[in-house]
């Protein structure tokens, strides 16, 4: 006997850009061809990148039927954050040899180091499984991708304590951490200081 089982259901999201409503902000004219060829090409969205997509697009669908006070502006917002996330995010390549791949992982982290990175979007992103990501990433890189990401935000929060503008826990969020303590157990380890004494320094 054989049966399907609908595991997970199938979801098909439909977004419509009008040329008079990309017209409205020069910038959004321009990203647009950048959105179509690489959404079109096959997109290999991190996961939050993804979430925060599908956030945006469900909010501005609630928005747009609530007829609440903003929601009008509520609703361009999320739909010009739409075509920006799409114009940046990167194309699946799968013809590239595995270090080829995390070449291309590493540039596109490098920019988004604050998001809520996971090994699992690293893997999806660079097109290998979780296993032979780790595996890749360490031979080619000569750390974990934790410590990679580790590193450039630790670095980042170097430079805003040294200017010197920021209080602790703005740092701390700017620079993609969530947790004071966390933060702090990092930031020692790279910097033998905490970030309170390192910037007295």
């Amino acid at each position: 006997m054989h049966g399907l089982d609908d595991v997970e259901p199938a979801t098909i999201l439909l977004l419509c850009f009008s040329r008079r409503w990309l017209a409205t902000v020069p910038e959004l004219t321009r990203l647009w061809p950048t959105a179509v060829t690489r959404s079109g090409g096959g997109l290999a969205l991190a996961g939050s990148m993804r979430l925060r997509l599908e956030a945006s697009w469900r909010r501005a669908l609630f928005e747009q039927g609530a007829g609440r006070q903003g929601g009008a502006a509520i609703v361009f917002a999320s739909a010009a954050d739409i075509v920006a996330q799409l114009a940046r995010a990167e194309t699946l390549l799968p013809g590239l040899a595995p270090a080829e791949r995390i070449r291309a992982l590493l540039a596109a982290v490098a920019g988004s180091f604050v998001e809520p990175w996971t090994l699992e979007d690293a893997a999806r992103r660079a097109g290998m499984s979780r296993r032979s990501f780790t595996a890749y990433f360490r031979t080619q890189c000569g750390e974990t991708f934790w410590e990679h990401l580790e590193g450039l935000r630790i670095a980042h929060a170097t430079r805003l304590l040294r200017e010197g503008e920021h209080t602790i826990i703005g740092v701390m969020f700017s620079s993609g951490f969530n947790d004071l303590s966390t933060f702090y157990r990092a930031f020692k380890r790279r910097r033998g200081a905490s970030p309170k004494r390192w910037a007295s320094m």
